[in-house]
């Protein structure tokens, strides 16, 4: 019985000689120092000047981005584009701090062991000499990737997630804005929707519509609108080749945005009825050789429905500061007149309040229509407009005069200004505030 108990104690400490033999002489051994090694030692990223991604194919290109003297990347292959200035810089930042979780190093067997043989990736970095390395499989557990770099006998154990991220670079890589224009230098815009058609024409600072009738614009409006538009991103490439525009919906678009600039850039985008997803549509800009989806909220601000909500619907257009006479005619006619840094009631010859009339002419330069209800003011009576409740007219020191007519009627405050074209309609509360203001002045007049 000794006997076999000896056998069996025998053989274990065979298996376990066998087992360190095994791995500690003839397999690969782990470098106990290797925890925390750099996986590329003394890299300068700004001296990286391309980068070429293979696939499993290694004889298909991925992506190559070629760095340009002014620190831009621009894609070179499959297909000419703009790269991801950050995108590149922070992968390669990646690739300076990453530290290897372990390294194999001594008489490794085959490296089809590692999946390096037909490796998922393969990476060149190119500066005064070349790096590649290649990705291999994951290590048991999947918290590792096995990769190897070309003229390096060790196979690094790295980070699975850090590794993740090298997967899709073709993508991540190209540049996702739309375009890259600038706001201020844009002074056409024509944006065609079905069978209506919208068209901008800026002059001197001041946006005006042009068809499909010609109006002042609010510039803040109308330019926050193109901000979103310019500041979309890509939200996906779909497709690198424009022969199959009908399979998209966009040989028959549902929507065309044409941009001009005072430097006679054009772009346009063609957009999709049609999309991926919910919220996202398929659109083809000029500036792109691919289709690409974007998020409908970049082209929300564009939806019009009419163009009331982006017409300037300012009354007035003077410097308050000018204003050097206020006459406010209901019935009984007040004038007041500016002297120095006085405002005195020609009347009366009496001071008047100096803050009541800043608050009068602040309301009057922020007056807005609220309401266009006729664009060539060719119906005065209809409104009443022809016998006004009130009449309003400022004088600046050039002797230009602002006139403002106002007709109380059937619940409605209707408005014509000799600086606007239309008639429009004011708020009840806007109206009684400036009625307010005046009551104040007449007290001091003496007018009840």
């Amino acid at each position: 019985m000794k006997s076999y108990k000896s056998i069996f104690i025998a053989l274990g400490i065979l298996l376990l000689l066998g087992t360190y033999i095994y791995i500690f002489e003839k397999g690969p051994m782990i470098d106990s120092s290797g925890s925390g090694t750099p996986f590329i030692k003394n890299m300068d990223t700004h001296k990286i000047t391309q980068i070429s991604i293979w696939g499993e194919d290694t004889s298909q290109l991925l992506i190559q981005c070629v760095q340009s003297k002014d620190s831009s990347w621009k894609i070179s292959a499959p297909i000419p584009d703009q790269g991801d200035r950050v995108e590149i810089n922070g992968f390669l930042m990646d690739l300076k701090t990453l530290k290897a979780s372990r390294v194999l190093k001594k008489e490794l067997p085959s490296l089809s062991e590692y999946g390096l043989d037909h490796p998922q990736l393969v990476v060149a970095l190119t500066s005064d000499s070349q790096v590649k390395f290649l990705v291999g499989s994951q290590a048991p557990g999947n918290d590792t990737y096995y990769v190897k770099k070309e003229n390096d006998p060790a196979v690094y154990l790295l980070n699975t997630s850090q590794v993740a991220r090298w997967f899709g670079n073709e993508y991540k890589f190209r540049n996702k804005t739309l375009v890259d224009l600038s706001v201020e230098n844009i002074n056409q815009i024509q944006y065609l929707r079905g069978k209506d058609t919208y068209s901008f024409l800026k002059s001197q600072e001041q946006w005006k519509s042009t068809q499909p009738l010609e109006y002042e614009i609010n510039r803040y409006k109308l330019e926050d609108a193109l901000w979103k538009l310019l500041s979309g991103q890509v939200r996906k490439f779909e497709n690198d080749t424009t022969q199959t525009l009908a399979e998209y919906g966009l040989d028959k678009p549902l929507e065309i945005i044409r941009l001009k600039t005072n430097t006679h850039q054009t772009w346009e985008l063609k957009v999709s009825t049609q999309g991926p997803q919910p919220d996202w549509v398929y659109a083809k800009a000029s500036n792109k050789p691919y289709i690409f989806s974007i998020e409908t909220a970049v082209l929300a601000p564009l939806h019009f429905h009419d163009l009331s909500d982006l017409r300037n619907k300012n009354i007035y257009n003077f410097m308050m500061d000018d204003i050097q006479t206020l006459q406010w005619n209901q019935p009984a006619k007040l004038e007041i007149h500016k002297k120095g840094e006085d405002w005195l009631l020609s009347s009366a010859g009496k001071k008047a309040k100096y803050g009541t009339i800043q608050d009068i002419l602040t309301e009057l330069t922020n007056l807005q229509a609220d309401r266009i209800v006729e664009e060539t003011a060719a119906h005065l009576h209809q409104y009443g407009l022809d016998k006004p409740t009130v009449t309003i007219t400022l004088t600046d020191s050039q002797q230009k005069k602002y006139t403002l007519w106002v007709k109380v009627s059937n619940n409605e405050i209707y408005g014509k200004s000799d600086s606007q074209p239309y008639l429009f309609t004011l708020r009840p509360e806007t109206y009684q505030l400036l009625q307010l203001n005046m009551e104040k002045i007449n007290k001091q007049a003496g007018i009840h």
